[in-house]
């Protein structure tokens, strides 16, 4: 079932599989340049200010554990060649080329995504509307305009939400992880498998914060559409309302469903707000 689901949504991933990837190639880069502007940045900056002696001797054979100290020992070889002012000039221009590399790529990626999500969008809604086009008169005559409406404007936006964590799960989130996993076992690897032992607890809170999301998210969907058809039938029975003097009512009816909805999205964002503290205090 999820692999059916799967290949329907790659189908409308299939057309911009360049703009895809070309995105996916910014954020790694993103990824690594970020890492570099604290991982090499920081150990610059002791060496200038708390010189001392290399870690590592020449000709030593070094582990992966012992990489952290390898670098130390590359970088005062590199420094002694140096003057320290020389060094903090090399060091200015370092931080000013990475951190410009970092924010191109990351608009760089934000700006061929931008291809992706919204031309997805796009197309799901034609072909939902032009599904629409297709059905019997029947069909609208017992479905709601305003609902209808709704599943063209907010469900696909949605399901735009809902593309966006896929397209992360699959190309994003899995060479940011190996990299930064790999990182954070080169600084300290004590600490990192400490870490991965918290994991199952993180993400046994986090799946139960997820559920209770999912169930407010398509509640709140369903009072959007409903809202919407208060609307549509509000607006386009307004001299009947008029006629009848049931202006009162009919705020009433709408001040009922705004009610419900924010209610619905006060819960969801409270839910929501809770997983970082939760990950942050784990």
């Amino acid at each position: 079932m999820l692999m059916k689901i799967f290949w329907r949504f790659f189908k409308y991933l299939k057309p911009y599989i360049k703009p895809l990837l070309i995105a996916n190639l910014c954020m790694l880069l993103f990824v690594i340049f970020n890492l570099l502007s604290i991982g090499l940045i920081m150990p610059f900056i002791d060496l200038l200010f708390n010189p001392g002696k290399p870690v590592l001797k020449p000709g030593q054979d070094i582990s992966i554990f012992d990489i952290k100290d390898y670098l130390s020992y590359q970088l005062n070889q590199f420094a002694a060649q140096y003057d320290k002012l020389d060094l903090l000039l090399y060091l200015c221009i370092l931080i000013i080329l990475i951190f410009i590399l970092k924010n191109l790529f990351q608009y760089l990626q934000t700006y061929f995504m931008s291809t992706v999500d919204q031309g997805v969008i796009r197309d799901i809604r034609l072909e939902l509307y032009r599904h629409f086009h297709k059905l019997s008169l029947g069909y609208f005559t017992e479905e709601k305009k305003g609902i209808l409406i709704s599943r063209i404007i907010n469900d696909v936006q949605i399901i735009r939400d809902s593309m966006i964590a896929v397209i992360n799960s699959l190309f994003r989130d899995p060479p940011s992880i190996i990299i930064y996993t790999t990182v954070l076992f080169i600084f300290n690897w004590q600490l990192t498998i400490l870490i991965f032992a918290m994991l199952p607890v993180i993400a046994f809170l986090l799946a139960k914060i997820g559920q209770s999301l999912r169930r407010r998210s398509i509640r709140s969907q369903e009072r959007i559409a409903n809202t919407t058809s208060i609307l549509d039938e509000t607006f386009g029975a307004m001299r009947i309302v008029k006629a009848f003097g049931m202006e009162e009512y009919e705020v009433n009816r709408f001040r009922e469903s705004e009610r419900s909805y924010f209610n619905l999205i006060i819960g969801l964002v409270r839910r929501r707000g809770l997983a970082s503290p939760i990950t942050e205090v784990i």
